[in-house]
């Protein structure tokens, strides 16, 4: 099941960013950023966005697991990369809490390859787990979207989840929400439905967008 929200802001975003940085703006989001519950199938989503539709994976959840792989290793004995559920519930608690701690840090870099990928390289640009408020945000003013992926009748795996994605809804920072009955391909389906959506939208609007960004530059 796909739900959408009113896009016109944020697509005015994106076209005036795709106008200033390109001569031949995409006909897809430069950027789209998954967020939802553990295990509601973000990492399937965005192998269907990579694999289907040309899109680069990042996130902040690969720099944190990044800064605390020779830890985990030395100490627990498997990879924070780990894909193992009972290995990646025995340090959720442990990448939670060093996202906070370092958060500036990580957000830097984590954006500045946003900025590498997306406007420099041209790239399209999937972040395959967006949590925290200023992120979004962040993610949003520089044009992109961000889509919730949902389970039936599944819940947070830690308070601190269930915490994070009540204030991504309640300051209205998500655009879509894609519902995973666990079935592939009802799940790309929907992707392609929303991809749809989204290209139709942005055709429509590329003319107003563009006289938007003349009167910008103009003044």
């Amino acid at each position: 099941m796909l739900d959408c929200t009113d896009l016109s802001q944020t697509w005015t975003r994106t076209r005036l960013i795709a106008i200033q940085t390109t001569a031949n703006p995409r006909l897809q989001p430069a950027m789209i950023a998954l967020t939802g519950y553990s295990r509601t199938g973000k990492s399937t989503v965005a192998n269907v966005l990579k694999n289907n539709w040309g899109y680069v994976e990042l996130s902040m959840g690969s720099i944190i697991k990044q800064q605390l792989d020779d830890l985990t290793l030395q100490h627990l004995g498997f990879s924070a990369f780990t894909e193992t559920d009972s290995e990646k519930q025995q340090i959720r608690h442990l990448l939670e809490h060093w996202g906070d701690v370092n958060y500036t840090n990580i957000l830097d870099e984590f954006f500045n390859e946003v900025r590498h990928h997306a406007f420099q390289n041209n790239t399209s640009v999937v972040n395959s787990r967006l949590c925290r408020l200023q992120e979004a945000r962040s993610w949003r003013d520089m044009g992109g979207i961000v889509v919730e992926i949902t389970r039936p009748h599944w819940n947070a795996a830690t308070p601190w989840e269930e915490e994070v994605m009540l204030k991504l809804r309640t300051a209205g920072l998500v655009d879509f929400e894609i519902a995973n009955d666990g079935t592939e391909s009802n799940l790309e389906r929907d992707i392609d439905l929303m991809m749809t959506h989204l290209n139709l939208y942005q055709t429509e609007h590329v003319e107003a967008a563009t006289r938007m960004a003349a009167q910008v530059w103009a003044a």
